[in-house]
Parts: structure tokens; sequence; C-alpha cells
């Protein structure tokens, strides 16, 4: 079960499990109680957790596409460099480059009382250009780049196999 994919889908999944546990209770909380009541370190951390695991999913997929389309279509070259060793390297990338992108959002993001007593976790910027910049930034690290990068890997790989289909389907007309 320690394969290079094997070690990939665990990290997927223990992401996904820091998003379940660590973050959605804290969402949904508060929106039925329309008061943040988890004090203001909480609401820091929970939104950059929330950011963290968003972008660890989505590097994490990326990774799964890339070591697939090496496997599948460069066989011979990836042999020597698809190891184990080489995806826990990945993997910490992943989350180290999560850690660093999600930064501005911990940064930005406020406990704020409300007029009532209660109180809201938000994230409040000063320039409107920055926070524009910003979400610009993560719509392309998080979703315009991986998904040009996932379409050209399986892309690829469809276009490799169905070669692979078509020659073995042409070796049997000529036996």
């Amino acid at each position: 079960m320690r394969t290079v994919t094997n070690v990939f889908l665990l990290n997927l999944a223990v992401s996904d499990l820091l998003l379940a546990v660590f973050c959605m209770p804290f969402t949904l909380i508060p929106m039925f109680l329309q008061n943040f009541i988890f004090g203001a370190t909480m609401c820091v951390l929970i939104r950059y957790l929330q950011g963290v695991s968003v972008g660890v999913s989505c590097f994490t997929l990326v990774s799964i596409s890339l070591e697939r389309y090496f496997g599948i279509c460069r066989p011979l070259r990836s042999r020597r460099w698809q190891t184990l060793s080489h995806a826990y390297k990945v993997i910490i990338f992943c989350w180290i480059l999560a850690a660093v992108v999600m930064i501005p959002i911990a940064v930005q993001t406020k406990y704020k009382r409300l007029r009532l007593g209660n109180h809201r976790c938000v994230e409040i910027w000063e320039d409107e250009s920055l926070v524009k910049a910003y979400t610009v930034f993560l719509d392309l690290i998080l979703l315009f780049c991986p998904f040009l990068l996932m379409v050209a890997a399986y892309g690829c790989i469809i276009s490799t196999l169905w070669d692979g289909i078509q020659a073995q389907a042409h070796q049997k007309e000529l036996n």
C-alpha cells in the first residue's frame, strides 16, 4: 500500500480531514448563533487553516496528475525519481506553499465586536486594491494554473493511452 499515489491520496485525506474537523464546526456554529463564540485566536487560526487545507488539496491534486503523467507518458525517465522519498518532499512542499500563500488571510482576519455584544470573524483589508490583487492571485494559483496543468497532464495521458490502444488493435489486425 506504500505507493507514491497512495501517499498522495493519504495527504489529500489528511487535508480533507483538517477541513472537516477543524474548520466546518467553527464555520457552522457561528452561522447558526449569529455570533463567533470561539475567540480571537480561533478566529484567525480557523480562517488560516481553511485556506491551508484548500491549498494543500489543490496542490496535491496537481501533484497526483503530474505523477500519473510521468508514470504513463514518461515511464522510463520517471522511474529514477518517482520514489516515496520524492513524494514526501513534494507533499512537504505542498504544505509549505499552502502555508505561505495563506499568510495574508491570517494577517487580515479580525475578530470584531458587534453592537449587541456578539462577535464576528471577518477579513478586513485596508486597501481595496490589495484584496482584489490577492483574490486574483488566489484564483490563479488555486484555480487557473492547477486547471491548466491538470488538463494538460490528463490530456497527454488520454492521448498516450488512446495511441497505445490503437496500436494494439492494429497489431491484432496484422496478426
